[in-house]
């Protein structure tokens, strides 16, 4: 019997994702496992967010840390491990990983804060208020 699998788009997020379920589908487990997770980096009312998906990851298994305007954020998780399990398709996050981010040199790093949420970590860097426009009078000379 030959497993239908539908087969993500080759991009270079997907890759890893493509080559395991090729080479599972010819008796080999996975041999390169998903490494990052997946992130959203946005600005909204003023403050400078960058969140990631780290399902199954506790608080205590993260770890954020600023160097200047380097964000790092690292996660290693401890995973049982059962010996009878022969998967045919594993896609979930590898029990390590770490992502690094340039921060923009307007954010106030020290400043930054971080929450963690229902498997979703948010960090967050306040922007500075906008210079508001003002009227300049005009005077005759």
């Amino acid at each position: 019997m030959t497993p239908i699998v539908k087969r993500p788009p080759l991009e270079l997020d997907g890759m890893e994702r493509w080559l395991n379920s090729m080479l599972s589908g010819i008796g080999f487990g996975p041999l390169i496992r998903p490494f990052l997770p997946a992130a959203d980096v946005y600005v909204s009312e003023g403050v400078y967010v960058v969140e990631l998906e780290v399902p199954g990851f506790t608080e205590s298994e993260l770890g954020v840390e600023l160097s200047g305007r380097m964000l790092t954020i690292s996660g290693k998780h401890e995973e049982t491990r059962e010996a009878t399990k022969a998967f045919r398709l594993h896609e979930r996050l590898a029990d390590e990983f770490e992502r690094t981010f340039v921060l923009p040199p307007e954010v106030d790093v020290e400043k930054v804060a971080s929450t963690f949420v229902n498997g979703v970590l948010r960090v967050t860097a306040p922007l500075p208020a906008a210079a508001k426009a003002r009227k300049v009078p005009i005077t005759t000379a």
